[in-house]
């Protein structure tokens, strides 16, 4: 048992292809834990099952099913004596008796010669003394006649990794008509759900509610995950000190509601003694609209209600009221129902009420939840759907349709009416949205605010912001520390100037929108517009697409000197444009655009803001400097190649890429020198047999885009050289007759591609699954992901593919799952 847990400690993941094409390392994240160890009886066939399960087949392993070959899951060991290698013909990968003739132990003991690959785990040199323990083990246990199999074993309780399922079984759907649903769930209060729901909003102003505990948790891939989501001791006492602000929406202290003001709600509130039925009507209120968002059970009723009476028989006179709301406001929040939102199937059915699949409709769409106050304070949309029922909190119609008993007209129940609400609450054009206006267009960060007019006129709801900016991961796009942005760009000379512009859009001074902003209007535009034309394709238009929102740069006045200035005020800056002490003209703007490859004026007008950029330097998402910027390094000769070859492989073609884990060499770029590149510079790290593994992965797919520096600029020349964005692919997934393995002379050939490609169509549906559903997608899901997949296609609609999955009884059905 002590070498079972040792073993277990030393290699937590077992990293590499053992007799595939490609080595593709996989870090389990194992810890040594007795609740691992196999039953006694079983022996050495115990302890090697175990291993091989909880190592190489666990979650993130890249041997399951599926997966990358040899499945080494219980099934798969039993079938190894019958296999080789794929990348020695004739090699077989075990040979019960005899380890130095089994692959399995060559691939491990560094005994698989110059053309088999890397060691297992990747990243291990070699050079050792002595065998590490895990080799000797596997040694021992091939000797012993690899015994893979044990009765008193108890079942494999395996997580599957989403990117080692069969991507052709995914997108094929065999009975339109079988039933579905998701497992169900209890899920957790967000944090930008609790800051909504009490009548916040994410503008960075101080607030104990805004910064609140309850984010997801990192090693999550999106925010919208439940699973294994909870709240622990740490996380409630901090989660406590935002209970008094939180409760001020409805003690009357902070911003007012409609929902708040009716007089059946201000008995409560004025009355010294209010009526039984006064407090009835305050609880039921409270719950639906403050803190569950719906109605409350008798228990929970009761148990509130009485409460309240406690409450208000200590209170001295009207003026404790105040404290009796905010008493029952928190205790109401921190209950069960207040903090998890349950996702449950009615009693024997798989069908949930309509409350909860309104609930869960409005959380597909956004952070707001069903019901929650409008607060005055919340200046609106110009379209606002529900503008006229403001009274009647967020989602009205959602509620309507929530509130009719299936089978009648207009009820959520029918698949129809939930794709009809999709369309009509997920965003839209108000050419007088501003910044803080309204953040259900964008999740704000510090900084001044933008007035009407700055942002694009397209938004989007919250939710869907949220969806790309966590798919494409620039959230912090920023906040990321750039050394002499325009490095190695034809504007690495006005380092002053261009520094001040590139500060001004990562939130440094400038009225402009953000490098975040302006990615998020661009992609609003193209969700809203390629929905209503219809005929467009928005996936391909994200990929290739060049009509980018970009900030003003006609503000600004250059100059030589004071006299060059006729605003008031303004002087020669000694960035050569016109200041002024009062900010009317702000630093940097006449470069503030050249990061996007925009040299001529843009003007400050709504419509003067779109720009088509060159297409000579820009052509799709993966070439903005709001994505390149959130994937580069700190530095122009960092490694930023490889951060954006590994998104592209995971978020595209959903392929994991392994961690860092477990490398037991230095994972550390040499030092920088004048005439080494960053693309030079990393080749010269990684091409090692050692690295080779992992960064055949990502290394390729990076390299294109090494034509643009750490932060986004077009590069000009490369430490003496011509910038080289050219690449050869050889190890993408094929499927369904599609392969984008070949050559690439830039990333531009590439963005055409991946805007052609099915596969990479599909990847971007899966994660589009992911995120909206909270869960990683599982074969069951093939007809859904068929018809998001159908729908996305049909008239090239990212709305239309949103509304095909809320259609969906995987969307609106639960089942509990039970162990097999």
């Amino acid at each position: 048992m002590t070498r079972f847990l040792a073993l277990l400690s030393l290699l937590a993941g077992c990293n590499g292809v053992i007799g595939g094409a490609e080595d593709s390392p996989r870090d389990a994240g194992v810890p040594a834990d007795d609740a691992w160890a196999p039953p006694a009886e079983c022996g050495v066939a115990g302890e090697a099952i175990v291993y091989f399960e909880r190592t190489c087949a666990a979650s993130g392993a890249c041997h399951q099913p599926g997966g990358r070959f040899p499945d080494l899951t219980r099934a798969g060991l039993l079938a190894l004596p019958d296999l080789t290698s794929d990348v020695a013909p004739g090699e077989p990968l075990l040979v019960p008796g005899d380890p130095e003739a089994s692959w399995i132990y060559k691939k491990m003991a560094g005994l698989q010669g110059e053309d088999g690959g890397g060691l297992m785990p990747a990243g291990r040199r070699g050079d050792w003394d002595e065998l590490p323990d895990d080799v000797v083990f596997v040694a021992e246990w091939i000797r012993d006649g690899a015994p893979a199999s044990c009765d008193a074993l108890p079942p494999a309780d395996l997580e599957v990794d989403p990117n080692t399922l069969d991507r052709e079984a995914l997108f094929t759907c065999a009975d339109p008509t079988a039933p579905r649903s998701s497992p169900a769930r209890y899920r957790r209060l967000e944090r930008v759900e609790l800051t909504h729901a009490v009548g916040r909003r994410q503008d960075g102003k101080t607030s104990s509610v805004i910064e609140n505990p309850l984010s997801t948790p990192v090693h999550l891939p999106y925010a919208t995950y439940a699973e294994g989501v909870s709240i622990d001791p740490a996380t409630l006492a901090v989660l406590t000190l935002s209970l008094p602000e939180a409760s001020q929406l409805w003690t009357g202290e902070a911003l007012s509601a409609d929902l708040l003001q009716t007089p059946e709600l201000r008995c409560f509130y004025d009355d010294t003694e209010p009526s039984s039925e006064c407090i009835d009507h305050f609880v039921r209120t409270l719950v639906r609209h403050g803190t569950h968002f719906r109605a409350p059970t008798e228990w929970e009723h009761q148990h509130l209600r009485a409460l309240v009476e406690r409450a208000l028989a200590r209170e001295a006179g009207i003026e404790d009221r105040r404290s009796t709301i905010a008493l029952v406001f928190q205790a109401s929040l921190l209950s069960t129902g207040g903090m998890f939102r349950a996702e449950l199937p009615e009693a024997g059915d798989t069908r949930m009420s309509g409350e909860a699949v309104g609930r869960a409709l409005a959380r597909l769409l956004s952070t707001r939840p069903l019901g929650a106050p409008k607060t005055s304070g919340f200046e609106g949309l110009a379209a606002d759907p529900d503008g006229d029922r403001v009274a009647e909190g967020w989602f009205a119609a959602i509620g309507d349709a929530a509130a009719i008993p299936e089978g009648e007209a207009g009820s959520i129940h029918d698949p129809a009416v939930r794709a009809a609400l999709v369309r009509r609450y997920f965003g839209g054009t108000d050419p007088s949205r501003g910044f803080w206006e309204n953040d259900e267009s964008a999740l704000l960060a510090l900084g001044a605010p933008v007035g009407p007019g700055r942002m694009g006129q397209f938004w989007i709801s919250s939710e869907l912001v949220r969806f790309f900016r966590q798919w494409l991961d620039y959230e912090e796009a920023d906040n990321i520390l750039k050394d002499t942005p325009a490095a190695t760009s034809r504007y690495e000379t006005g380092y002053d100037s261009i520094t001040g512009a590139y500060d001004g859009l990562q939130g440094g001074g400038s009225r402009e929108g953000r490098l975040t902003h302006q990615l998020d209007d661009w992609i609003a535009r193209l969700v809203v517009e390629t929905h209503a034309d219809g005929g467009r394709d928005f996936w391909a238009e994200l990929m290739a697409g060049r009509n980018w929102h970009v900030p003003a740069s006609g503000d600004a006045v250059d100059c030589e000197t004071d006299a060059d200035c006729t605003a008031a005020y303004a002087s020669c800056s000694r960035f050569d444009d016109c200041r002024n002490t009062s900010g009317t003209v702000r630093r940097g703007s006449t470069n503030i655009a050249l990061v996007f490859s925009v040299e001529e004026q843009v003007f400050g007008t709504q419509e003067g803001r779109w720009v088509t950029v060159p297409a000579a330097e820009r052509r799709g998402v993966l070439t903005h400097p709001t994505w390149l910027g959130a994937h580069g390094g700190n530095f122009e000769d960092d490694a930023s190649l490889v951060h954006r070859g590994k998104w592209i492989r995971e978020h595209i073609f959903c392929e994991t890429v392994p961690p860092l884990t477990f490398v037991e060499v230095e994972a550390q770029l040499i030092p920088s020198a004048p005439d080494l590149s960053a693309r030079a510079r990393v080749h010269q790290s990684t091409d090692h047999a050692e690295c080779r593994t992992c960064h055949s992965l990502m290394n390729p797919l990076g390299n294109m885009f090494e034509l643009f520096n750490h932060a986004g600029y077009f590069r000009e020349d490369d430490h003496g050289s011509a910038p080289d964005g050219a690449t050869v692919l050889t190890n993408l997934p094929t499927a369904g007759g599609e392969d984008l393995n070949g050559e690439y002379a830039d990333p531009f050939a590439f963005a055409e591609a991946l805007a052609r490609s099915r596969l990479a169509r599909q990847g971007f549906v899966r994660h589009a699954f992911r995120f909206f559903m909270g869960r990683p997608e599982r074969l069951d899901d093939a007809c859904t992901l068929a018809e998001m997949e159908e729908a996305l296609g049909d008239r090239g609609s990212f709305v239309d593919m949103l509304a095909a999955l809320a259609a969906t009884d995987t969307f609106a059905r639960r089942a509990w799952e039970t162990e097999e």
